[in-house]
């Protein structure tokens, strides 16, 4: 379900084979279509930050692929123009954005990861003064 309809209609992933129980799970999209199209990459992660994980092999798959696509923007030596370098410095902020929100939401209750019914996390620094009252006869 995490996988953008555009990855379809470029039809450069025609191979992928469906796995699980239902056949419904996909692998992610390869690393080089997400940084060759910056719309799959802003799909992706919109549908990751909508639909979450449910376990923790989903979890380190998501988290694997935003940093493959974070460390092979940032690790190619080539001299870019002055566009292509926008484009992945523009990939390399979603990318960072994503990871944020996917660190933000394994501190959700009751079921981290699906930020649909989890709610963060929230301790307050103030601590409640418990006053006694008497009353005065």
């Amino acid at each position: 379900m995490r996988i953008p309809p555009e990855v379809w209609r470029l039809g450069c992933w025609q191979s992928a084979e469906p796995s699980g129980p239902l056949r419904t799970s996909f692998p992610i999209p390869p690393v080089e279509l997400l940084l060759q199209e910056p719309d799959v990459l802003h799909e992706y992660v919109r549908r990751a930050g909508v639909i979450g994980w449910l376990n923790r092999q989903q979890f380190e798959e998501l988290w694997v692929s935003l940093l493959g696509v974070f460390g092979a923007s940032t690790g190619q030596d080539l001299v870019r123009g002055d566009e292509e370098a926008r484009a992945v410095a523009q990939c390399v902020a979603v990318v960072v954005h994503a990871l944020t929100a996917v660190v933000v939401q394994t501190m959700c209750l009751p079921v981290p990861g699906q930020a649909n019914i989890s709610r963060p996390i929230h301790h307050s620094r103030y601590k409640k003064e418990i006053i006694i009252i008497t009353t005065v006869l």
